[in-house]
């Protein structure tokens, strides 16, 4: 059995989600056609790191990772409260 190797793709889906999506597949395809004549599997992933008020919830194309997860996921590795981020992009204060 191979390996799989694992690819993130990190934006913003709330504003660049099109353009994740042709990376994303970009890069899939590409590694794709290197990794064709190994056992290895390639694996794209998208992250998203969003601030704003719209949410991606899932994608059914690609694994993904939310905004939510990935706060909670930070939080939990902090040892801290869950992290809600502001109405405001400019107000981000960790």
């Amino acid at each position: 059995m191979g390996t799989v190797a694992t690819f993130y793709c990190v934006g913003t889906t709330d504003t660049k989600l099109e353009e994740l999506r042709f990376l994303a597949e970009t890069v899939r395809s590409s590694l794709a056609t290197f990794s064709s004549s190994s056992s290895s599997k390639v694996e794209v992933v998208i992250v998203d790191v969003s601030a704003g008020q719209k949410e991606t919830e899932s994608l059914s194309d690609f694994k993904f990772v939310t905004r939510n997860e990935l706060l909670l996921c930070y939080s939990k590795s902090v040892g801290g409260n869950p992290i809600v981020l502001p109405d405001d992009r400019g107000a981000i204060g960790l």
